[in-house]
């Protein structure tokens, strides 16, 4: 699916067909003329008559305005009847150029079924480090928002928040029980100016040496504990990867997550290419850097963040249930 206006229904082929047909058309009069010209001088007026007809039937170009229409909307309606919706056919078309393609990781690569897989925290306190993140991702619909939500409540009750926010490509914050609560990634941490302690470092790598993604849990700006969130890889993620390849087509990622994480999905799917800790807002401009240096990019995405870099693609591909 294309991120364009469903009214853009002329096509690069329509148009070749449409300026050929009118070269054409003065073709078949011009041909139409000689012929009706030569029977009159030979003087047979019925045959000049029969014959100009007979020319003008098999000249004119009317073939082609309709076998060109016909073809797109068979191509169309073969899409749809597979799950697939074109909304540009000018996209359709520049699907055979394209030499890079570029998806996004959650959603679109993984199945986007997150899970809480471990949690770590300073004080030995697991329980109070999963309450305080599930109440500051209380009012959030992010799937990563929902295994943490859906975690804590396996453990007990979540605490109250109040004054919650979302921070793009960064995190969540909110106040829970008079302490100011943020949950996010390397994104949070640079922004915040904090850093993973001693004591939760070591379990952290190894969650990332395994493709986890890791959030910590800052209370007041200080790193009080981390989450430990998997999402398992589509089967067939690998096999779209391979066949890519095969037809010489470069692929590549972007995500927001970790770059350890990133590299790890990367090397296990054969992505030749891994763009790590991207802010939603720099998604497009990283498609347009592609694309300066010549080549022509497909992007693929799941997401409502990922539409400024869906329309500066060549061709945007839309999958799944939006994140």
């Amino acid at each position: 699916m294309t991120p364009f206006s469903q009214s853009r229904v002329a096509t690069d082929t329509t148009g070749s067909c449409d300026r050929a047909a009118a070269l054409l058309f003065y073709v078949a009069v011009g041909a139409a003329a000689v012929t009706v010209i030569a029977w009159l001088v030979a003087g047979d007026g019925e045959q000049a008559v029969a014959r100009t007809v007979a020319v003008l039937v098999i000249a004119c170009p009317h073939a082609l305005g309709l076998a060109i229409p016909l073809v797109i909307a068979i191509s169309t309606s073969m899409a749809a009847r597979n799950g697939i919706l074109v909304k540009d056919r000018l996209a359709l078309e520049r699907m055979r150029t394209v030499d890079m393609v570029l998806f996004d990781k959650t959603g679109t690569l993984t199945r986007g079924n997150h899970v809480v897989a471990e949690v770590a925290s300073v004080d030995g306190d697991d329980d109070r480090v999963l309450a305080l993140a599930a109440a500051a991702e209380a009012d959030s619909e992010h799937p990563v928002a929902r295994a943490i939500r859906n975690a804590a409540a396996d453990r007990g009750a979540v605490p109250a928040a109040t004054g919650f926010r979302a921070m793009a490509g960064r995190g969540v914050g909110a106040m829970v029980g008079g302490v100011a609560v943020a949950v996010g990634g390397p994104a949070l941490l640079a922004d915040r100016g904090a850093s993973v302690p001693a004591a939760l470092s070591e379990r952290t790598e190894a969650w990332r040496r395994r493709g986890a993604s890791v959030l910590s849990v800052l209370v007041d700006g200080e790193v009080v504990g981390a989450l430990s969130v998997e999402d398992e890889v589509r089967p067939e993620s690998r096999r779209v990867v391979d066949q890519l390849h095969d037809m010489g087509v470069t692929v590549a990622m972007i995500t927001g997550d970790a770059r350890q994480v990133a590299e790890a999905v990367g090397a296990e799917l054969g992505i030749d290419e891994v763009m790590a800790e991207v802010l939603p807002e720099d998604k497009h401009a990283r498609v347009a850097e592609q694309q300066q240096r010549g080549h022509r990019v497909a992007m693929v995405g799941d997401g409502v963040n990922d539409a400024p870099a869906l329309a500066q693609a060549d061709v945007g591909i839309a999958i799944g249930a939006g994140t």
